[in-house]
């Protein structure tokens, strides 16, 4: 009786309840597992996608009078899609550390992730519908601004009971971000003629933003994590050398930002350009207590090292940009480097850390990292103008960063929606 009562439809039912509910509140148990998932399932259609719809293979109706290039989108879906999903999963779990307090977690997550899904499916389907179905641009503004005001409640909260002031560099950053894609949709929608910016401008400026962030966190997480998976306490920041890169950093983008913006004299812009030249120099001479040389020696350890080398080299280029020095005006894209290798590697260290695993690299994992980089190189170098081959560079970074992150997604899928094998929550 009772075996068959096990076996009925309505148990089986239960049953199954029972472990989708299970299933739910572990992947909303902790921020970084449903925006780790989000960040690198939308990667790969945001990688692979856009070269499909600006070749004309998929563009059914087209929308490209709101829209513009469609390398604007991809860009534009890289950094507030992607990269925000990877910073929100990493704010919300780093935050519940530092401060001792819950945060977003369950249904408010839930929501919270919601607010992102559906921040996405509005720019995916813009281009998919004709102009006479576009939202006003009141609508369009609201659903972007709705995923990082939220974000930034939710992590203030914690921090405000717990007096934690060292996290409000994070929220101001987000809230930049908030910022540069508000300007973005209304320059879309021709709010901001009279300015004389175009949308790129916002989408640089939230770069700007985000290599910031990387200074503030990557210079704090990457020689800690070196010194406990290679076991050298001689490996730590140097603090002189940590205060003038952030200050350098930190002025650099408040720098871009007032030559973006404000109506300051031309030169404004070339004292820019030299700070950031400046800045590259402090993270690349920043690095020299982290155990480089050691650390390259681990896949996980390198990707982080390579990353932040990179911050430097893309300043560089960037302050480059800025003097002039840019023949084929292909140094503002020069972030993809930083951005895309250490973007990667945090969210594999950080998921390998935070669900019990040990740091090390699969050989998938490894050549995800390596693909990353030659995603990043194939959009910085010149190749469209040397083979006379226009988009060959956008498309097989495209391809190569889809690649990058399939690898790294059937890979860190299982850990994201698994309990720990240690049995500790997180």
């Amino acid at each position: 009786m009772n075996q068959a009562s096990e076996n009925s439809p309505l148990a089986t039912r239960s049953n199954a309840r029972g472990e989708q509910q299970h299933f739910l509140s572990l992947i909303f148990g902790t921020g970084f597992r449903p925006f780790f998932l989000a960040a690198a399932g939308y990667a790969v259609l945001n990688s692979l996608l856009w070269p499909l719809v600006d070749h004309d293979y998929v563009y059914p109706l087209g929308n490209r009078s709101l829209l513009g290039p469609v390398e604007l989108l991809r860009l534009h879906e890289a950094v507030f899609g992607v990269l925000m999903a990877a910073v929100a999963g990493f704010a919300l779990t780093a935050t519940r550390f530092w401060t001792a307090q819950p945060t977003a977690h369950g249904g408010w997550l839930a929501g919270l992730f919601g607010t992102w899904v559906a921040g996405r499916a509005m720019v995916l389907s813009l281009a998919l519908v004709p102009d006479s179905a576009v939202p006003p641009t009141a609508v369009l503004v609201g659903i972007q601004l709705s995923f990082p005001l939220l974000l930034v409640l939710g992590l203030a909260r914690p921090m405000w009971v717990a007096r934690y002031t060292r996290g409000l560099p994070l929220l101001a950053v987000i809230a930049g971000l908030a910022a540069s894609s508000v300007a973005f949709w209304l320059d879309i929608a021709g709010f901001e003629e009279r300015f004389r910016l175009w949308p790129m401008d916002h989408l640089l400026m939230a770069e700007h933003l985000l290599v910031l962030l990387s200074v503030v966190v990557g210079g704090q997480m990457i020689p800690l994590v070196s010194r406990e998976r290679l076991g050298d306490p001689g490996i730590q920041p140097a603090r002189e050398e940590d205060h003038l890169a952030l200050m350098l950093a930190a002025a650099a983008v408040s720098l871009v930002a007032a030559s973006v913006y404000l109506p300051l004299p031309s030169e404004t812009g070339k004292v820019a350009g030299f700070t950031l030249i400046a800045s590259g120099f402090a993270q690349l001479y920043r690095m020299r207590t982290w155990g480089t040389l050691s650390a390259l020696r681990v896949p996980m350890l390198a990707v982080l090292h390579v990353g932040y080398a990179w911050v430097g080299v893309g300043q560089l280029l960037v302050g480059l940009g800025w003097l002039g020095l840019d023949p084929w005006y292909i140094f503002h894209r020069a972030y993809a480097l930083p951005l895309g290798t250490l973007t990667l590697g945090m969210v594999a260290c950080f998921t390998a850390s935070q669900t019990g695993r040990e740091l090390v690299a699969t050989r998938a994992v490894a050549a995800a990292f390596v693909l990353v980089q030659l995603a990043a190189l194939a959009l910085l170098l010149p190749v469209d103008v040397v083979l006379a081959w226009p988009k060959l560079g956008y498309t097989a970074s495209s391809l190569l960063f889809g690649a990058a992150w399939l690898l790294w997604l059937l890979h860190g899928a299982g850990p994201l929606t698994s309990p720990r094998p240690d049995g500790r929550p997180g």
